[in-house]
């Protein structure tokens, strides 16, 4: 322990000292004036061997800070003495006599001969208040006594203007900004004066700021040689807040909420292969079910430890098929199932689970980290290629392994293991259980002892380590800071009394019955019940229990029978990465960016209001019988055999013929469409001459066909056919008929018939083009609306009515945002990689789509290295230990940083260690001083968030 100055004794007076400042509870009624209750011991102290005459001890409460502008007057510290009903203040005058006969003798200084006589006074002060005290000091001093005839009135207020001496005042802060005041300074000399000490002494009075020299002892700059002073920042170990239990009874009233239904999977969506396997994706809320299901979650604030204390053991994903009786033909279209139940006759089928790789966490968005609160789910089912054309259903099923219970029992044996062990500093505390024994001089005496023994700083690092672990920082808002801070106070051997110390162990055994009560909480007896003798233990539940989930995916999945149909947004420039989900690095993805542009005719692709990178049209239609490109303009003809397939409604799935290149095909596809229009047609045979007869004013002859069409022409050829079959010919006639339909197919009112079917027989008009504003086709239909209308029904309905949305998903759960110039190149330059997906195609125009298939890769991967996948396992239980520890040495360091009270050098017994000084008054028996010093206030530490 370091040696105090001997010139803090160096007076006439007593040196008055605050040792302790108790803040008692007091049950507060609302609407009421609110009492901030006190208990104040303070120390007199003086080093005079024979010093029994009485003295004045004044111990006063001021609650205006205004008021201490005038307390370093000499005038206004008399006031205290004879004007007890101050109106800013409490005071309180105590006689004080007999202090070297009844006061404990200590020893301060060990380099020289310091016998201390010292005397404890409490002082009970209560304050009212109509709201939370703003400001509260308290100023302690001594005075010389006038004589009076009655020896319990400390002074006769007729003899106050009389001369006498006021001993050094000392202002201690208790309550700054309505905060509590949390540190003191710590006052060493910097160098040896005779009168004051040695350097290193500590100095417990006022201390003045010097323009040259810093900091110096005294209140003033005075003419005798006075030490320069050093100032360490410690714990206040002078205030005890015995509100602590506070947390104890916060914690005690939680109780388990009722328990909801809520839905804790995010919306599901799905993306097909080429190959015709399909992704699932889907968010799994994990902190969302183990806060509504955990047996202890209603605890725990901390959500990193919630989720530690649970262990993910697998994810096992079913499916089954929809059960469809509603069968389409041409009058009735097919009933859909979107959201159907499952077929009770089909079997349920393991599709993989998290064991086996078919499942994967994956981190969505890289820079969110390893967080476990939301588990972006990929689902990888490569045997639904294989299975019937259909809707499927999926479900998800997830165990869990709730070890809350346990974890808790595991730190409150550890702890009250601890809280055992630190018995043997409260025997030494406690003079080993001596009777009637001087505390103060028991304590000195033992400090050595005490400060070897850390027992009781292990037992408060394990509580406040709980605490942190289990509520987070703070507890219904008081910090775990504020907490380790009060109970420090109580158990710190510069600070403990017995009684102290007593509330320490308290508080520390209550927390541990607390939190045995929660994991076994008591019945209530029946006295009706059969009379069992097992044991407490075997009767208890278990301390880790076992959770699961089954999801309730409302959205059912379509399955093509054929795998090779589909709008393909990418083309062969996407790779397939071990998650099964396409990825496109960022030059290539400014290369089908860049591809895009050219479909379009914007002069100005990159003007503001366009977003290039946020919108995609198909780059490829792929279907059993053809892949051709979807570029600007694309032929109609190509499209047959998609257009019949898709408009042939009687069958489940898409009956794709052959290459609509192919003529024979051609012909077949546009007869079918004819015909779903109600359109039939054969070759009708007229002679020039009748036609020619028709025209009025007309006189008939003979006409050479010469003289109208050319002999190229196919009407010319087709006559010729018409001929030969007349004149006889070696092809039977049925085969005739079929040759002049097939030929006549090619005919421009024809397939205009058929590219009119397409659109119902209505004129095509864009009617919801906000659904893509901002992209290359909304600005194409704005600005060159003429362009838009010269285009065919297959360009229309591939380049302007398939427009999807590239989004990028961002922080957790069911987020997405359109990827955009801006936030590319942010991610590109970040080097992050995101999950992304196109949105459903965004339907513009007032006609159906008739070309429409389903998309391939509507999920995928942007960036230049893989999806990192989480390793749920290391991020769970492995990690449990990790971040233990890593509480464990942040409560260290808190002790060691912000709570070390040897940071001085070595500690010191709580009445040396200064919140804030005033100078000595100007009596008629002080020095004289000079103009230059500047007084200063030690500076003092609040903590918000008290109790």
């Amino acid at each position: 322990m370091l040696n105090v100055s001997p010139g803090v004794y160096s007076t006439s007076l007593p040196t008055a000292l605050v040792k302790e400042v108790n803040i008692l509870p007091v049950e507060q009624i609302e609407e009421q004036l609110q009492t901030f209750k006190l208990l104040v011991k303070v120390v007199v102290q003086t080093s005079q061997k024979d010093y029994n005459q009485g003295f004045n001890l004044n111990v006063s409460a001021i609650v205006n800070q205004q008021e201490e502008k005038y307390l370093l007057r000499d005038p206004m510290l008399r006031r205290y003495v004879y004007e007890p009903d101050m109106p800013a203040a409490i005071v309180n005058n105590i006689k004080v006599d007999n202090l070297s006969k009844n006061g404990s003798l200590l020893y301060y200084n060990e380099q020289t001969s310091s016998p201390l006589y010292s005397l404890t006074i409490e002082v009970p002060i209560d304050i009212q208040s109509s709201g939370p005290l703003p400001h509260l000091s308290l100023l302690c001093f001594t005075s010389e006594i006038v004589h009076t005839q009655d020896s319990q009135t400390p002074n006769n207020l007729t003899l106050q203007d009389l001369p006498f001496q006021l001993g050094r005042p000392i202002l201690e802060g208790v309550v700054r900004n309505g905060t509590i005041v949390r540190n003191s300074t710590i006052y060493k000399l910097l160098e040896t004066v005779p009168g004051y000490g040695s350097i290193g002494d500590v100095w417990a009075g006022p201390v003045h700021a010097h323009p040259n020299k810093g900091l110096m002892a005294e209140a003033y700059h005075v003419d005798r040689p006075h030490p320069r002073v050093s100032a360490t920042s410690v714990p206040n170990q002078t205030i005890k807040d015995y509100r602590t239990n506070k947390v104890n009874d916060l914690i005690s009233a939680r109780s388990k909420p009722s328990s909801t239904i809520q839905q804790y999977f995010t919306k599901t969506y799905y993306s097909r292969s080429k190959d015709g396997s399909v992704r699932v994706h889907t968010n799994f809320n994990f902190l969302r079910y183990v806060k509504e299901q955990g047996q202890l979650s209603y605890l725990f604030d901390n959500t990193a430890s919630l989720l530690l204390s649970v262990d993910l053991l697998d994810i096992k994903v079913f499916r089954n098929q929809v059960d469809v009786s509603n069968y389409s033909n041409y009058l009735t279209p097919e009933m859909k199932h979107p959201t159907a139940c499952y077929s009770t006759n089909s079997s349920r089928r393991l599709v993989g689970t998290l064991a086996d790789g078919a499942v994967q966490v994956i981190r969505t968005d890289a820079a969110t980290g390893q967080s476990l609160e939301v588990l972006p789910l990929i689902i990888r089912d490569n045997q639904i290629q294989d299975e019937s054309e259909g809707y499927y259903h999926y479900e998800i099923e997830i165990e869990l392994n709730d070890n809350t219970s346990l974890v808790l029992v595991e730190m409150i044996q550890e702890l009250e293991d601890k809280l055992t062990i630190s018995q043997s500093y409260d025997l030494k505390l406690n003079n080993h259980g001596k009777k009637g024994f001087d505390v103060e001089a028991a304590t000195l005496g033992n400090q050595e002892e005490l400060n070897s023994d850390n027992t009781w700083r292990a037992s408060l690092r394990d509580y406040i380590s709980i605490l942190q672990f289990v509520f987070g920082p703070a507890v219904n808002g008081i910090p775990n800071t504020l907490v380790a801070r009060n109970l420090l106070v109580f158990a710190s051997p510069y600070s403990a009394t017995p009684e102290s110390l007593a509330y320490f162990n308290r508080t520390l055994g209550e927390f541990i019955n607390l939190m045995y009560d929660i994991v076994f909480p008591k019945t209530v007896g029946n006295i009706h019940q059969n009379q069992s003798f097992r044991s407490k233990i075997a009767t208890t539940s278990a301390l880790r229990r076992k959770l699961k989930i089954v999801s309730d995916i409302q959205e059912n999945y379509h399955n093509n029978l054929t795998k090779h149909n589909g709008f393909d947004y990418f083309g062969n420039s996407i790779n397939v990465n071990t998650l099964g989900l396409g990825r496109l690095d960022y030059k290539t993805y400014q290369q089908r960016i860049n591809a895009e542009v050219e479909k379009y005719n914007v002069p100005s692709p990159g003007s503001v209001g366009i977003n290039t990178y946020g919108y995609l049209s198909p780059t490829q239609i792929r279907t059993n019988t053809i892949t051709f490109e979807a570029g600007s303009t694309i032929d109609f003809d190509k499209s047959l055999d998609l257009l019949s397939a898709n408009e042939n409604v009687s069958t489940v799935s898409k009956n794709f013929k052959a290459n609509p290149l192919i003529k024979s095909a051609t012909n077949s596809s546009i007869d079918y469409l004819l015909g779903l229009s109600g359109v039939s047609f054969e070759p009708q045979l007229v002679k020039l001459k009748d036609v020619r007869a028709t025209e009025p004013s007309k006189t008939i002859s003979v006409l050479d066909s010469a003289d109208f069409i050319s002999s190229t022409s196919e009407f010319a050829q087709d006559n010729l056919d018409a001929l030969t079959a007349l004149s006889g010919s070696s092809t039977l006639r049925f085969k005739q008929d079929l040759k002049k339909q097939k030929d006549f197919t090619t005919n421009p009112l024809l397939k205009d018939i058929v590219e009119t079917n397409a659109t119902d027989f209505r004129q095509v008009q864009v009617v919801n083009s906000n659904l893509i504003s901002g992209s290359l086709a909304f600005e194409q239909i704005d600005k060159t609306p003429e362009s838009f209308k010269d285009l065919n029904i297959l360009e229309k309905s591939v380049n302007f009515n398939s427009v999807v949305k590239v989004e990028y998903a961002y922080g957790t759960g069911d987020n997405w945002k359109i990827l955009d110039p801006a936030s590319f190149d942010t991610l590109k330059n970040s080097q992050v990689t995101v999950l992304c997906r196109l949105s459903a195609p965004n339907k513009i125009l007032n006609v159906e789509n008739k070309f429409e298939l389903n998309p391939y890769d509507q999920l995928f991967v942007l960036g230049d290295a893989p999806l990192p996948i989480l390793n749920v396992e290391q991020a769970g239980t492995k990690a449990f230990s990790n971040y233990w520890d890593q509480i464990q040495k942040g409560v260290n360091k808190l002790f060691s940083d912000n709570l070390n009270t040897k940071a001085a050098g070595g500690g010191v017994m709580s009445q040396y260690a200064m919140t804030s000084t005033s100078p000595a008054p100007k009596s008629s028996t002080a020095s004289t001083t000079d103009s230059s010093p500047t007084v200063t206030q030690t500076p003092s530490s609040t903590t918000t968030g008290g109790y």
